[in-house]
């Protein structure tokens, strides 16, 4: 049943997306999008860059590593 509801509404949503947004979107990642942010810097854009970050160190199961690190610089 998710499967099939996916299938009908993701085609709808990612209609109304830019090709810049990255959030909550298939194949794209946060990772993704800091790449994207990155290369336009290098190669000369001086726009103001909007991107929520707030979340991006929460503690993290996925990467025990960014983990222990992010808890040790908080005390």
């Amino acid at each position: 049943m998710q499967t099939a509801a996916v299938l009908v509404l993701e085609p709808i949503f990612e209609a109304d997306l830019l090709p810049e947004q990255y959030a909550y979107r298939a194949d794209r990642s946060a990772l993704d999008a800091v790449k994207h942010v990155h290369k336009l810097i290098n190669t000369g854009h001086g726009q103001i860059v909007d991107a929520d970050l707030s979340s991006y160190l929460d503690p993290a199961s996925y990467c025990p590593q960014t983990h222990e690190v992010v808890a040790n610089n908080m005390g």
